[in-house]
């Protein structure tokens, strides 16, 4: 259901994504969920659905990043020089620095960037932070965390200002941030283009543009999500 340019018409995104909405209701008995679908090419809002007491809305309401996160943390680090194959240990599962402790569900004797990803390890994204957090901040200010995406959306907490060392390292591994899906969606745009730009998301398409990380960066970071889908344990 497609235009013969290859697009998908708003109505037919829609009308998928509320079918898949009501089935991850069912399936998981949630409370609250939402899909929010874009066109990567150009910004474009296809669909934006939630179900739960905010309805729709549920689309743009803050809610635990998770692991997430991590992907924001570690194409910051790359386009600040960080090395892809540097290797680095797993710390049995268990990491302290700056007065806190950054744990995995399964422990990892190594790790690297790639493997930080497929794994989902909150210890390597804390890692990786902790020799890049500035640049971590500085990405996240140019998607516009902590300020609305769109009107009416929820910013992403918390602040840049508590992006301090110690708690920093936990939140670039997703542990206590919050953001929208919509948002989320976003950010994840400048990967699926593999261009690096991230696009301001709008209903008739974004025009605003601006480049996140390098394209080299872009691509690395997409290769890195195909095997965590393939490989991954997250």
């Amino acid at each position: 259901p497609v235009k013969p340019e290859g697009r998908t018409e708003p109505a037919v995104a829609e009308a998928i994504a509320r079918a898949e909405l009501q089935k991850l209701v069912a399936d998981h008995e949630a409370a609250r969920a939402a899909i929010v679908i874009l066109d990567p090419a150009n910004g474009r809002v296809l669909a934006a659905v939630g179900a739960g007491p905010d309805g729709d809305r549920q689309a743009v309401k803050a809610v635990p990043t998770g692991s997430t996160m991590k992907t924001l943390t570690v194409a910051a680090a790359l386009d600040a020089g960080l090395d892809p194959d540097r290797r680095f240990t797993g710390d049995d599962g268990e990491w302290r620095a700056a007065g806190q402790t950054v744990r995995d569900v399964s422990a990892s004797d190594w790790l690297d960037a790639t493997r930080t990803l497929v794994r989902s390890s909150n210890i390597g994204a804390a890692k990786i932070a902790e020799a890049h957090l500035p640049a971590v901040r500085e990405l996240l200010a140019r998607v516009r965390w902590g300020q609305p995406l769109v009107p009416g959306a929820e910013a992403g907490s918390p602040a840049l200002e508590q992006w301090t060392e110690g708690r920093g390292f936990a939140l670039a591994s997703g542990m206590g941030t919050r953001a929208s899906p919509l948002f989320l969606a976003a950010a994840y745009v400048p990967f699926a283009r593999r261009s690096g730009e991230f696009l301001r998301p709008r209903a008739g398409g974004g025009t605003e543009t601006m480049q996140l990380v390098t394209p080299a960066t872009a691509e690395r970071v997409a290769t890195m999500l195909t095997a965590a889908v393939e490989e991954g344990t997250g």
